[in-house]
């Protein structure tokens, strides 16, 4: 495009009349201009730059570069214009509130991530690093729809090991793993032995129940990259999964051995501790991991459950009811809680939370069967005998026990 050598010829045409004049107007402009141009000339494609794989300019390539012309400014209002000094004054003020106003309206674009990208887009459509980022930043936040749109924009501009990889993570989240694998194989085509891709052909041959995949995908990973968090955390998950709860164990303290604060591994090694009847230790990992992040649900939920298994009811329905407030759609929670509060005899109380696990899953049998139990003792026979039958509809099987008692109460 000519236009683009448009400003190159402008700048050399302004640098030669400042050296053709130089001896009127000093040495300070011909320094200003060469300093701009020395300090930028890294980003004039002389280097190879990573940056330069999606874009040839940005705006911040000249923050150092325009110290030369500023100052051009400043010497200009200072020197030359030192005794206009009303002329002086306005000109500096409309210069002040132009950049002010300027780094206002700029301030806008780093508002997040999202925003960031778009203005990128909107200023170069044809970046694709750009659609890449933004689409990670959709699947993030849980739009894989979108986000597969904007990692097909990508590859159709520049077939990059990156997008081959977010395309693949958002097919595996819109439930289509199997789609996600030819992408993963053309990414290690394009970059070999990179971890981040092993690690995600693990999740995508895990979410299609392919256990032994996803674990040899995840030692892939850590070969590369032993210190690979995601993969360990993940494998420990598979191996949990396959039964082998000592071979998790490890995988989470080789965790905690590279980062004693890893609340998530303290969590996790707690949940397999658990399975193998390790209940002390496991209730000192969800303590250590509640230590360290107060808002892990997931400690909340697994100590609670712990808790009552231990007989500590008064404590299990704290952090049951703290798990709630972290994610108050969990059903089974709510069905957990409601068990503990009946435990204690509080029947109003576990008539309410058995009924909000049911309005979070309808065809929860085992809350329907539990809450007749508890209509029952407050004598409401006729709403358990109406929880009875929505038990029965969702493959529910009340005890032949209490149906006896129900019906000396109130036959059906």
């Amino acid at each position: 495009d000519p236009v683009q050598y448009v400003w190159l010829i402008g700048c050399l045409m302004v640098a030669g009349f400042f050296w053709w004049r130089r001896k009127e107007i000093g040495k300070g402009p011909v320094a200003a201009i060469v300093f701009f141009v020395a300090v930028l000339s890294p980003m004039l494609g002389f280097f190879s730059l990573y940056t330069f794989r999606y874009t040839f300019v940005a705006d911040h390539y000249q923050y150092l570069a325009c110290l030369g012309p500023i100052s051009l400014v400043g010497w200009v209002l200072a020197v030359r214009w030192g005794k206009l000094s009303f002329a002086r004054h306005l000109i500096s003020a409309v210069i002040l509130v132009v950049l002010a106003f300027l780094t206002w309206r700029q301030g806008h674009i780093y508002k997040d991530s999202e925003t960031l990208w778009r203005d990128n887009l909107a200023k170069n459509p044809a970046s694709w690093m750009a659609y890449n980022n933004l689409a990670s930043v959709l699947l993030e936040r849980g739009d894989a729809e979108k986000s597969l749109e904007y990692h097909t924009k990508a590859l159709e501009i520049y077939e990059s090991p990156e997008a081959h990889i977010g395309m693949g993570a958002a097919l595996t989240q819109l439930g289509r793993p199997q789609e996600s694998l030819p992408h993963y194989r053309k990414a290690l085509n394009l970059r070999p032995n990179d971890p981040d891709t092993y690690y995600n052909m693990g999740i995508a041959f895990a979410a299609m129940g392919n256990l032994a995949e996803a674990i040899e995908n995840y030692m892939k990973a850590l070969e590369i990259n032993p210190h690979h968090v995601k993969a360990r955390n993940n494998l420990g998950s598979a191996l949990a999964a396959q039964g082998n709860f000592e071979g998790a164990a490890i995988q989470y303290i080789k965790i905690l051995n590279d980062n004693p604060n890893d609340d998530r591994a303290h969590t996790n090694l707690a949940n397999v501790l658990a399975e193998i009847g390790k209940l002390d230790e496991a209730e000192q990992h969800y303590r250590t991991a509640l230590a360290l992040n107060a808002s892990n649900e997931a400690a909340h939920y697994n100590l609670a459950r712990l808790l009552a298994m231990k007989g500590n009811l008064t404590e299990a329905i704290q952090h049951y009811q703290k798990s709630i407030i972290l994610k108050p759609d969990n059903a089974d929670a709510h069905y957990n809680l409601a068990g503990v509060l009946g435990a204690r005899n509080l029947i109003d109380e576990a008539i309410d939370e058995y009924r909000k696990a049911i309005q979070i899953k309808p065809d929860f049998a085992d809350a329907h069967n539990n809450l007749a139990v508890m209509l029952y003792l407050k004598g409401d026979y006729a709403g358990a005998w109406k929880e009875i039958a929505l038990a029965k509809k969702y493959g529910g099987k009340p005890h032949p026990q209490f149906l006896k008692a129900l019906t000396q109460k109130m036959p059906p």
